[in-house]
Order: C-alpha cells, then structure tokens, then sequence
C-alpha cells in the first residue's frame, strides 16, 4: 500500500470549515485497506491559529481527525503575534518555531501542497 504524504496550509481563520473537509474527504475517499494510506500534516499559521482556542470553533472536528492520524501544527512566532500560549492549546496540536520552515521543509520531502 503505497503512503502519500498531505501537507494543508491554513493561515486564514474563515477557511478552518473547508480544509477540514477537505482533510475529512481525503480521508473517505480511500481508506484503508482499500487504496492509498494518507499521511496528513495541517499547518496553521497567521490569524489561522485562533482556532485552536477559540470557544464553538472547529476543535471537535480537529479531535475526531487527530484520533484518525491527522497531525495537527501551529505556528510559534502566529502563536506569539496572537497572544495564545502553548499552555492553551489543546493536547492533540504541535508547535513548530517557524509554520513557514515547516511548510518548505515538509515540501522538500516530498509532501504534497495543498492551501483550501
């Protein structure tokens, strides 16, 4: 079964409903045993961090994706420039310095791009 690695970029707060869809239909339209396996990898930097502690967003959504494998990443510096401590975040989301290194590296792995 061959393994295609996902990375999703958000950085702006209103798209938080469609790249989750997104990541939710990815996830359907082949799951395993049958077709490709997908690694998936969200980062969210800019003002797309405020979702990761805002009351009625999105986390219920993003926990039932993180249970399914789905990582989740914020930005440090957009954590910082949002006024959100780590201590905030919930247990499922990864900090990373630089969302921005983080997306180049992960594309020169290999990862394949995707910004909803």
């Amino acid at each position: 079964m061959a393994l295609s690695k996902v990375l999703i970029h958000i950085d702006e707060l209103p798209k938080w409903p469609l790249a989750l869809g997104n990541i939710e239909n990815l996830l359907q339209a082949a799951p395993p045993p049958g077709g490709c396996h997908y690694q998936v990898e969200i980062v969210a930097n800019g003002p797309a961090v405020q979702a990761y502690t805002a009351p009625g967003s999105q986390i219920a959504r993003m926990q039932s994706l993180a249970v399914r494998g789905v990582v989740f990443i914020a930005c440090q510096n957009a954590l910082r420039s949002n006024g959100i401590s780590t201590q905030a975040l919930p247990g499922f989301v990864h900090t990373v310095p630089a969302g921005i290194a983080e997306l180049v590296d992960r594309q020169e792995e290999g990862w394949a791009y995707v910004k909803p």
